[in-house]
Order: C-alpha cells, then sequence, then structure tokens
C-alpha cells in the first residue's frame, strides 16, 4: 500500500514532498523530498534534495505521523549548521532580505544568537525592538547553562587510580613538580613501593623526585606559573591568602580564573563578598560563584542556592541544592531534609538527591585510600532509612 501529499510554499516556490509504502510483514517506510526551483539546484543536479528519511520496523501511516525525525542532509554541506542553512530560508531580522547569491550569509545576534541581520546598520535599527527578547532569551540560555548537571566535582578523577576524588581535600596531595593531585591512597601505594624497594622517593605521577625542602617546591611552582598552570597559578594565590597577602592572592586568582580554574572562581566570589583585596560587589560574587557551579564546584553551587533561597527563589535554591548533593556536598543534603520536613522538597526529590549523594560517596572510596588513613573510623557496612537521622541531623 502506498500513499502520498506535498505541500508548496508559495513564498519561495518550494516544493516539500511526502511518501508513505508499506509492504508485507508489517514494513513501512516513510519518505520526505524537499524540492526548490532556486538555488539549491547548484548543489544538486536533480534538483531534488533529500532532508528526511525514516527507515524503519513498523512506523505508522500518515494517520499517527511519528513526533521525532532523523534527519540525513544529502545537499553537500559541510557541517549541521550548513545544511540546516541550506534546508530552511534565513532572513535578515530587520530588512526581511533573505540569504542567497547577493548576501551570502547572515550573522547573528551576538547575545542571543537567536536572529540573523545582514548588515551591522540594520542591527542598530532592530535593536530597540530585540532588547527585549534579546535579554530574555540570553537569561534562558543562562539558565540551562547554569543548571545542567555536571558528571562530576571540579576534581574530577585521580589520574593514578581513575576514582573520582574526595571533595575533602586532606584525602589528596597537591604534587608541585606537575600541579596533578594525587589521592592519598596511590600516594600511599607509591610510597609502600618506593620503601620496599629501597627505591628513591620520586612523584607518583610524573616519576621526578620530590623537592627536598619547601624553597624547591615553591621553585618548581614559580615554574609552572610561568609556563601558564592553572592549577599552580591558584596554588601561589592560596599561599598568598594564608600571608593576609590578599592583593597578590587576588591577582593570583584573577589569572588563574581567566586561564579556566573553576576553584579560582571561587575563591574570587569569597574576595569579594568579604571585600578582601578588593571593594565588595555583590554582582561580582554572583558571577564568580556561577561560573564555578557551572564547572562542578560543589560548595559553590551549595552557597548559590543559600543566596537564592535568601532571595525567596525557593525552586531555583532548590535545584542548586540538588545539583551539589548529586556531586557528593554534605550542606546541601541537610539542606534538602530540612526542606523537605517544611514541606519545600518532595519525598521523592529528596530521596533521589540522597541516594545520589550516597553513591558519589562511595565512588571515591577504595581499599588503598582506606589504607592510607592513619586511623580509619569504622563505617556500618549499608546505609539504612533508619540511620538517615544519624548521618544527617536536622538543622537546629
Amino acid at each position: 500500500m502506498a500513499d502520498s501529499c506535498y505541500g508548496v510554499d508559495d513564498r519561495t516556490g518550494s516544493i516539500c514532498c511526502g511518501l508513505w509504502v508499506s509492504f508485507p510483514g508489517k514494513t513501512k517506510w516513510s519518505i520526505f523530498f524537499f524540492i526548490s526551483p532556486r538555488r539549491r539546484l547548484a548543489a544538486n543536479p536533480l534538483g531534488v534534495v533529500v532532508v528526511a528519511c525514516l527507515i524503519g520496523l513498523s512506523l505508522p501511516l500518515p494517520s499517527q505521523l511519528p513526533t521525532t525525525h532523523i534527519m540525513m542532509m544529502m545537499s553537500g554541506a559541510d557541517d549541521g549548521e550548513a545544511a540546516a542553512t541550506d534546508m530552511v530560508e534565513i532572513y535578515c531580522a530587520s530588512c526581511g532580505i533573505a540569504a542567497g547569491d547577493e548576501i551570502k550569509s547572515l550573522k547573528k545576534c551576538g547575545a542571543c544568537k537567536s536572529v540573523r541581520y545582514c548588515s551591522v546598520l540594520c542591527q542598530k535599527d532592530h535593536r530597540s525592538r530585540h532588547k527585549g527578547e534579546c535579554k530574555k532569551r540570553v537569561a534562558e540560555l543562562r539558565d540551562e547553562m547554569l543548571f545542567k548537571q555536571p558528571e562530576c566535582s571540579h576534581l574530577g578523577d585521580c589520574p593514578l587510580c581513575l576514582l573520582p576524588l574526595s571533595l575533602n581535600y586532606d584525602d589528596s596531595t597537591m604534587m608541585s613538580c606537575c600541579s596533578k593531585l594525587i589521592c592519598d591512597g596511590c600516594s600511599y601505594a607509591s610510597m609502600v613501593r618506593e620503601v620496599e624497594g629501597s627505591l628513591e622517593h620520586k612523584c607518583a605521577f610524573c616519576r621526578q623526585p620530590m623537592p627536598d625542602s619547601e624553597e624547591e617546591a615553591d621553585l618548581n611552582v614559580m615554574k609552572r606559573i610561568k609556563a601558564n598552570d592553572q592549577v599552580a597559578t591558584r596554588e601561589k594565590g592560596a599561599k598568598c591568602y594564608e600571608y593576609k597577602d590578599y592583593s597578590s592572592a587576588f591577582k593570583y586568582w584573577t589569572k588563574a580564573s581567566m586561564l579556566g580554574d573553576v576553584e579560582a572562581h571561587y575563591r574570587l566570589a569569597k574576595l569579594y563578598r568579604d571585600g578582601e583585596g578588593v571593594e565588595k560587589d555583590s554582582k561580582k560574587e554572583w558571577d564568580h560563584l556561577e561560573e564555578a557551579s557551572i564547572g562542578g564546584h560543589p560548595d559553590a553551587r551549595h552557597n548559590l542556592g543559600v543566596r537564592e533561597v535568601s532571595k525567596g527563589r525557593i525552586e531555583r535554591g532548590k535545584k542548586n541544592f540538588i545539583i551539589a548533593a548529586t556531586l557528593g556536598n554534605h550542606e546541601s543534603i541537610k539542606a534538602l531534609k530540612e526542606g523537605y520536613v517544611k514541606g519545600f522538597v518532595r519525598k521523592e526529590e529528596f530521596g533521589a538527591a540522597l541516594r545520589a549523594y550516597q553513591a558519589v560517596v562511595e565512588e571515591t572510596k577504595s581499599s588503598q585510600r582506606e589504607a592510607a588513613k592513619p586511623d580509619p573510623i569504622p563505617r556500618p557496612a549499608g546505609l539504612a532509612a533508619k540511620e538517615i537521622n544519624f548521618w544527617w541531623p536536622n538543622n537546629k
């Protein structure tokens, strides 16, 4: 059995044809053709561009068209965007001129990326009408980026055992020679191997000899800083902060943040909050908290949730707490529990966040890491529901 349909675009003269074919054995094909009498003829000698082809078993007939399509671009486009541009007419948002032979391409709005212009003049003329919509779309794009669940925390995995690093910085060691954060389990295993084999003490990652003094370690850090190592730059800022040299700390952390270091954004937010080395600036504090949160920093995400709740934006705060909890932040679990008691968090949301928290904490454990602890604390084999209050006490 076969059926077909077609439609004509009065504005462009383009024709869209559809063909549905059914054969014995419940095998059905849905094929769409897009025919344009204009410039697309140059891209395809036959003047026919197949824009979508759905081939599969038991696909519905036209009365029940599928809602998703597998796009197969055969117009000779080099990438997805070029293919999409070739398939759909693109117009200037101001003057309405279409991209064609006279105008090869239209440039997107630099902020929202949702409209295009043929010239700077058209963009300026359209700015007053587009301003409100542009701001709204920019905020939507920012929220999409902000509330996307990171795959892991900003610390990532140990480069040796490839297990997620613990959020407790006392469970890892920063190597001054290579700026790698090594878990204590791998450091302990390397140390045992060196002691048993009477070997020289070297970095567990890059195998360089360990520095004999703090001065030598500082020289290693400065070499890494000259090479634009973001981790070394951030650690130098942390050392300056310990000595209350806030101006130098601000300088190093600013450079590290520009190099892409997530922790540096979180440290800068603290400086702007407390006015250490800089003037207090809540807007810049908020911006750095968001950047750190996007990068997967659990503490920054938790603090952002606290700020949102304090401003009365409960749903946004709850989302931040859930993301932070799934990254292993203990304070966010306590905040979600308090929200559950007060009715702001649903039982399903709290349960899912708690299970995700427990899973991510378990992933950071190994026999080597337990052996590296000087005095391991016994822990129950399982975390039963009745023990939740013991592990996560209520806020007073």
